[in-house]
């Protein structure tokens, strides 16, 4: 059986964990890649330059902005195959610490690799029935988390044995997306789906409720985050972690987002949306700050990772508030493009501030959380459609 669209259709029960097995191995090359390239950029003296590859990345990203209209009428695996071997070639690039010019040219063939990965698999999540979407967030979460800790375990590995060479260990991060590159191409239309529906196409070309709100509160959410996880290996380093045991902490962090996953239901069920979106945000931001004090190693590490497994709240509820607006498959390019605007933003001035110890990074950081906390309360969570938690 064919798609409309040409494609080999596959039925969901194969698609689906095709789909998570691309996604878990273009995961673990980003964290392979995201463990090593600070490392890398600041031994070799140029941190700078890593900056200016992570804004390029983050300009680039926002192709996400019409990624719904890329993603309509084609395969998700074409876009995935596509997409993780763009994202490999611009990681590739990232050897090369000492040129600004490549730097920012893998910024920018990376971005537009990775941003359009995750759209395509976000927006396969958003064009599920509404009750089967807090099920499948969660299993794409789940699929992260594991490449998180397959990857940041390898770098582990990597940072051990390569020693000061790590540019070796940068060059597992392109084969792993060369692999899921691979995978991705079994991935078709579900036999059991029609093509998307007219309304979609509509709500993706029509005026979008909340659309200003929404970037504005995702743009602050990109500049906090990465104020913060891109430098949170040169954050444990100096607090006394080897370089060998960052990737460990990261991969026992990633296992405890796993284990936080199964309590996401839960959270759901007795607080609903609204609540638990705004008390996850502002434990992250207490957690962020209690990353600021000179502290030693053992209070750093835990704290990095409770901070972790808070942020899985964050990430899942702020996907399903996202789902529930008005014109979702539209506003998922619209969110992820303004996330990348704020990372962009944060890329010009986050190594600055953390080579002057990144004290200022972290409760900038702080405060932005406070604010889309806020923000959330008085302007997103309004306009969204809420999932009440269900009576005792």
């Amino acid at each position: 059986m064919n798609s409309p669209a040409g494609t080999p259709a596959t039925s969901r029960a194969t698609r689906v964990p095709v789909i998570l097995l691309a996604t878990t191995l273009m995961v673990a090359g980003m964290w392979v890649s995201k463990t090593l390239q600070p490392l890398w950029f600041a031994q070799e003296g140029h941190l700078r330059n890593f900056g200016l590859s992570t804004t390029a990345m983050a300009i680039a990203g926002l192709s996400a902005f019409w990624s719904h209209k890329i993603v309509a009428g084609r395969s998700v695996g074409g876009v995935l195959t596509a997409s993780c071997l763009a994202y490999a070639t611009g990681l590739a690039l990232r050897v090369f610490v000492n040129s600004a010019l490549v730097a920012i040219a893998s910024g920018l063939i990376a971005g537009l690799g990775a941003s359009m990965f995750l759209a395509a698999v976000r927006i396969d999540v958003a064009r599920q029935p509404t009750e089967q979407r807090l099920a499948s967030v969660s299993a794409r979460e789940a699929a992260i988390q594991v490449g998180t800790v397959i990857g940041t375990l390898l770098a582990a590995g990597l940072a051990a044995v390569v020693g000061r060479s790590l540019w070796i260990g940068l060059l597992v991060a392109p084969t792993l997306l060369i692999a899921a590159a691979v995978v991705g191409r079994r991935v078709g239309r579900p036999a059991d789906s029609a093509p998307p529906p007219p309304e979609e196409v509509q709500q993706s070309s029509g005026p979008m409720s909340g659309r200003s709100r929404v970037v504005g509160v995702w743009a602050l959410r990109g500049f906090a985050a990465s104020l913060v996880i891109p430098y949170l290996p040169l954050l444990l380093e100096d607090r006394g972690v080897a370089r060998s045991a960052i990737g460990v902490v990261l991969a026992a962090a990633a296992v405890g987002r796993l284990f936080a996953l199964r309590l996401v239901p839960l959270l759901d069920r007795h607080l609903g949306t609204r609540r638990s979106a705004v008390v996850s945000e502002l434990l992250l931001a207490l957690l962020t700050l209690a990353l600021v004090p000179a502290v030693g190693a053992t209070v750093v590490i835990a704290a990095v990772l409770l901070r972790f497994a808070v942020t899985t709240f964050t990430t899942v509820v702020q996907d399903l508030v996202l789902f529930s607006m008005a014109s979702p498959i539209a506003l998922v390019g619209t969110a992820q493009a303004a996330f990348l605007i704020g990372d962009a933003a944060a890329g010009l001035v986050a190594p600055g501030l953390w080579l002057g110890g990144g004290e200022g990074a972290l409760l900038i950081a702080v405060g932005l959380l406070f604010v889309t906390a806020i923000c959330n309360t008085t302007a997103i969570l309004p306009q969204a459609r809420e999932r009440e938690p269900a009576p005792a």
